[in-house]
């Protein structure tokens, strides 16, 4: 059975027009989500080169075949300068129209232009490139685990690996014998792309959303004053750190900090000096940690560092390093330098053999200690001193 072209050409237009308006709607109700209003204008820009090839016969040539293809060549621009902006690369604006640009240039050119088959065999070769870009794009930035940006991924490469093989079939199979003349394989070349379009939109929603709700989720495990972690949102971590999943068992260690006289802090130069000094040493610990290494804030002016892979000369070595740094950065308040220090409690196990509670609870004793030892201290599970 024959495609009629003229209809799928229809529905390519209408299909596209109705993705723009609703992206673009989605995009107005929340202008953060950048990629919604980048898919949006490409889109209508489809949708505007459908419109146009839609009326072959009845305007100019100029229209509706150069300037159609090209608009159709910036929306696939704009659907890959989305995916970059999406994953906070720049996007030259330059770049959204040198395809076009191409295919123009193309056009200019007699044996290019006067062959259906040759137009055809290089639109295709620059909207391949495009979606192949944009397939790109988004696989780059596949670190944030969105499980949509893999079916985008694969939505792209479909649309790319079918008009790069349009280039050399357009070239081999023969040409319509009249404009808009049933074909089944220009029909083909027409419809699986309005699939897969409809496929991208609803996935590029998904994936903003996904987005949004890991944001949200990080904001909610952090600490606004400090940068670290909330207690839940170590305890959880930690947890899921300590479970050796069938491994082998290995050490690990914990640190419990607490600032030595911070309510006189407080009390005496502000609630702001107070804050400025947890966020002091925040900055302190972190400079001291490696990435695998989590560090979170229990409540007030305690703090707690889980040290995978960290025996318990290790943790201690760590803490020591913690409490000197901290000691030794200045807290300025109104002119005034402050000196803040910081007693810390350490306990050790191995993974698998402890939970978090146990550890804290360790660390917790051998802070008391150091705190009844004189403060300003690091002490062991054998009350070991700096």
């Amino acid at each position: 059975m024959m495609l009629d072209t003229f209809t799928i050409v229809f529905m390519a237009a209408a299909t596209t027009f109705l993705i723009a308006i609703l992206l673009g709607i989605a995009w107005y109700q929340d202008q953060d989500q950048r990629l919604l209003g980048w898919w949006s204008a490409s889109y209508l820009l489809k949708s505007a080169g459908c419109i146009l090839i839609l009326l072959r016969g009845s305007i100019a040539d100029p229209l509706s075949i150069d300037l159609a293809n090209a608009l159709i060549l910036v929306g696939a621009a704009f659907a890959w300068g989305g995916s970059r902006v999406f994953d906070g690369r720049h996007m030259p604006v330059w770049t959204l129209f040198l395809g076009a640009v191409v295919w123009l240039v193309a056009c200019r050119v007699p044996a290019f232009y006067d062959s259906f088959q040759t137009r055809a065999a290089g639109f295709s070769a620059l909207y391949a490139s495009y979606c192949a870009a944009t397939a790109y794009e988004f696989w780059r930035g596949r670190a944030d685990a969105l499980s949509a940006r893999y079916m985008l991924v694969v939505a792209h490469a479909i649309q790319a690996v079918l008009y790069g093989i349009r280039v050399p079939a357009t070239l081999i199979l023969p040409p319509p014998a009249e404009v808009m003349a049933p074909d089944v394989w220009f029909g083909l070349w027409v419809l699986m792309p309005i699939m897969l379009g409809i496929a991208a939109a609803v996935l590029v929603v998904a994936i903003t959303m996904e987005r949004a709700l890991a944001s949200q989720r990080a904001a909610a495990a952090v600490d606004t004053l400090t940068g670290a972690l909330n207690r839940g949102a170590l305890i959880e971590a930690a947890a899921k750190r300590l479970r050796t999943r069938g491994g082998p068992a290995s050490n690990v260690a914990m640190l419990v900090f607490d600032l030595d006289c911070f309510k006189q802090i407080n009390d005496r130069f502000g609630h702001a000096t107070g804050d400025r000094a947890l966020r002091v040493f925040a900055d302190v610990v972190r400079s001291c940690l490696r990435v695998d290494d989590i560090f979170g804030r229990l409540g007030g002016e305690e703090f707690a560092v889980l040290l995978p892979g960290a025996g318990e000369s290790d943790g201690l070595a760590v803490a020591e390093r913690i409490r000197a740094a901290y000691s030794l950065k200045p807290i300025e308040h109104g002119g005034i330098v402050i000196r803040s220090t910081v007693s810390v409690g350490v306990a050790a196990a191995q993974t698998g053999r402890s939970s978090v509670d146990q550890l804290l609870a360790e660390a917790d004793k051998a802070l008391y200690r150091a705190k009844h030892a004189g403060r300003d201290r690091v002490v062991g599970p054998l009350a070991l001193a700096s």
